[in-house]
């Protein structure tokens, strides 16, 4: 039996473990100019619930970007996040995090932070698994070094294991 809303599994002191991957959609300025970028994402996380509704916890990526008809690049990130579940139903959420972000683009390396935010929707395939789709945007992923800037949006499916 497949559940629309959530009992027990976002209650303060549960755990959530999570993977995921999405496919973004991305214009990317660098050095004045803009490129259309498209990529692949997969990520793992992990939360926990300090209060009900609510858990914070850290996520790791990796991505890998194509640059128009150009060239490659790929990007690692760690950070910290937050989800909060809407009470009805409890299977509707927002979320927001903070990002580092390392990306190897042929032989230069770039280091910067970013913020992204997310909405999405878990369904409970049972008591302690859930099918995530979650739509996201990451705002200002930057290198101070030179001047790369993205803004990204995008959807995500995932898998998530409460405990």
């Amino acid at each position: 039996m497949i559940s629309v809303f959530a009992f027990g599994q976002t209650e303060k002191g549960t755990v959530r473990l999570g993977g995921d991957t999405s496919f973004l959609f991305a214009n990317t300025q660098y050095d004045g100019s803009y490129y259309s970028l498209k990529s692949v994402d997969f990520a793992a996380s992990g939360d926990y619930f300090f209060l009900n509704r609510f858990a914070s916890g850290l996520e790791f990526g990796f991505t890998w970007n194509k640059y128009g008809e150009g060239a490659a690049s790929c990007r690692i990130n760690s950070g910290v996040n937050s989800r909060y579940y809407l009470p009805i139903p409890t299977t509707v959420f927002l979320g927001a995090g903070f990002d580092l972000v390392t990306e190897i683009y042929a032989s230069e390396t770039a280091t910067g932070t970013g913020c992204r935010f997310q909405a999405g929707y878990a369904i409970f395939l049972n008591k302690h698994i859930a099918l995530e789709t979650v739509f996201n945007y990451r705002l200002g992923l930057s290198d101070k070094n030179n001047g790369t800037k993205y803004d990204q949006y995008g959807a995500q499916i995932g898998l998530s294991v409460y405990f």
